[in-house]
């Protein structure tokens, strides 16, 4: 091999390794959501976590940053948006907020909610989204949702007159 094949090849690997370093840089957030009773209890779910209508619930999330600069763990700003709908109606959450993240620090939040009445049979879902000062997203949890009828109590007085 000549000398410009191996500067061609120190070059090409030089690159390949900047490339790496960058993908692992940056701003990076982990994020887990789970939906709770009103009592706290996690609602165990393989797929949609079903939920009963005019019901409160905890939406709960879990984040970390793992942000770098250089290799070296990093503050940064993130702002948290939640969303959530209910069949065709939308359940309301506090707008976004930011969360001052110290380099490797973890935060858990539990927000309350309520299903909308009227959206029984329906489907609808919570999702978190995490992103940096310009916008860009930088992590993202969402859970479905099948959406049941509250329970109704029929009661009626019957009097009876025997002959």
């Amino acid at each position: 091999m000549n000398k410009r094949g191996i500067a061609l090849g120190l070059t090409g690997l030089g690159l390949l390794l900047m490339s790496q370093r960058k993908k692992k840089e940056g701003k990076e957030v982990e994020v887990k959501l789970d939906i709770l009773t009103a009592e706290g209890i996690p609602i165990p779910h393989n797929s949609a976590v079903i939920v009963m209508e005019g019901a409160t619930y905890i939406a709960r999330f879990a984040m970390t940053n793992r942000s770098t600069r250089g290799g070296v763990p990093v503050a940064t700003d993130i702002t948290v948006w939640m969303s959530g709908v209910a069949g065709p109606m939308s359940i309301l959450f506090p707008t976004g907020w930011v969360w001052n993240a110290a380099a490797g620090q973890s935060l858990t939040r539990d927000i309350t909610f309520s299903i909308p009445i009227g959206t029984a049979g329906q489907t609808g879902g919570v999702a978190i989204s995490l992103r940096t000062a310009d916008n860009d997203e930088l992590a993202r949890a969402a859970v479905d949702m099948l959406i049941q009828s509250m329970a109704i109590i029929y009661a009626a007085d019957l009097q009876l007159d025997v002959m």
